[in-house]
């Protein structure tokens, strides 16, 4: 949580790369938390990648899917707040993205 916060946003340290850290940290504490169900999500995304050509697309959609295949793999309690959490910041931090795919223009990738 402390990457997606801290370097995420527009001061992070890493502020001149576009994105994907906050998604790359919850992808980790997925391989902790559940590694069969990271792979699913990592397989989830690539498929949404291809076939969307939108990195947003895929992260607010695997999102809005870590929290419920949490729930799914058995885990309870503190693992499912802090799961909420992390979803929570995923979908909040895409904000941007939600209103530039909803006026069509959010980039691809790729460019085009």
């Amino acid at each position: 949580i402390r990457a997606h916060v801290l370097e995420s946003g527009p001061s992070g340290v890493w502020h001149h790369f576009k994105g994907g850290k906050g998604v790359a940290a919850a992808g980790g504490a997925a391989l902790w938390l559940a590694p069969v169900l990271a792979v699913i999500l990592i397989g989830v995304w690539g498929a949404m990648v291809a076939v969307t050509k939108r990195a947003s697309i895929a992260s607010i959609t695997i999102g809005a899917l870590f929290l419920p295949g949490l729930a799914v793999c058995g885990h309870r309690g503190w693992s499912l707040v802090w799961g909420g959490a992390i979803a929570l910041l995923i979908l909040t931090r895409h904000h941007a993205n939600i209103r530039r795919l909803i006026t069509g223009s959010e980039n691809t990738i790729g460019g085009s």
